[in-house]
């Protein structure tokens, strides 16, 4: 399906704005799914710098990279070229949608790590409320080999959480979320994510089995998490991150490294050539 083929259901906004997640079915041709799996290939055979993972022959494999379409033909053409972008822009009812990161993320078969419950707008580079995620699974995806839980509504809640660490003992990302040396002044109004495997009934949960060519999107505002695999299958994902108008530059110390200098100011529109726009396309 291309971006002038889809037709926007105002229904589905209105859904997406209540629940904080809504999934679109066989939203992606076969074309688009088999070029993003030919390119997650290359990338997993020759990491960025930003990439983080581990492998070991009792836990399996969990990865993660991004920043993809700077450097692949295909990760570039899908973020300019999918219906994503016009869906983002649509969806967060924003006259324009900004590219804000490509997130690759592999749980190899038997892979043995979960991602614990978060939300996703403390992590960037960024501020403001216009901030989505379009989850795009490249394998059939069940709740036993991965599928990302989501809790309903959980977004409509102001404050951001506290930071939680993805993969403990990996070096590289405890660095960056455990020795930072974030000041507490920085987690003034930040609330701790609550123990939701203590009590899972007391939140309305979703996820959803998804084939090749379905895309979950959610607001960076909505807590959510996933099992490690427990399947003999891949779970292959990648994460596009979209902004809007009211996005603006705001780099912390704790947030992960832009794949770049966007030669922007705190405060800053998001705009620019490391965070471009995607929707309306440019002449």
């Amino acid at each position: 399906m291309t971006t002038t083929d889809i037709v926007i259901d105002t229904n589905q906004i209105a859904q997406y704005e209540r629940d904080g997640v809504t999934c679109f079915r066989n939203l992606l041709s076969t074309t688009w799914v088999e070029r993003l799996r030919a390119a997650v290939d290359r990338a997993l055979k020759t990491p960025s710098p930003y990439y983080v993972g581990k492998d070991d022959p009792v836990n399996g494999l969990f990865m993660t990279d991004y920043s993809m379409w700077r450097t692949d033909p295909d990760f570039r053409d899908f973020v300019f070229n999918s219906p994503l972008g016009r869906i983002a822009a649509e969806f967060m009812r924003s006259k324009h949608a900004y590219l804000l990161v490509d997130l690759m993320l592999v749980k190899g078969p038997h892979s043995a790590y979960p991602t614990p419950w978060h939300t996703d707008k403390f992590y960037g580079w960024y501020e403001g409320e216009q901030l989505c995620s379009f989850w795009v699974g490249l394998d059939e995806t069940t709740k036993e080999s991965g599928a990302v839980e989501f809790i309903k509504g959980s977004h409509h809640t102001k404050e951001d959480y506290m930071p939680v660490n993805f993969m403990k003992g990996s070096g590289k990302f405890d660095e960056a979320l455990d020795k930072s040396g974030i000041p507490e002044s920085a987690l003034i109004g930040l609330l701790p994510v609550p123990d939701i495997e203590a009590d899972r009934s007391k939140y309305d949960i979703v996820h959803y089995h998804t084939m090749p060519g379905d895309v979950v999107m959610n607001s960076l505002r909505v807590l959510h998490a996933s099992s490690g695999n427990a399947t003999d299958r891949w779970r292959r994902a990648i994460a596009f991150r979209f902004a809007g108008d009211d996005i603006t530059y705001q780099p912390k110390s704790f947030s992960a490294t832009p794949p770049g200098d966007p030669g922007l100011k705190p405060g800053d529109p998001i705009g620019c050539d490391l965070f471009p726009q995607v929707w309306p396309p440019r002449a």
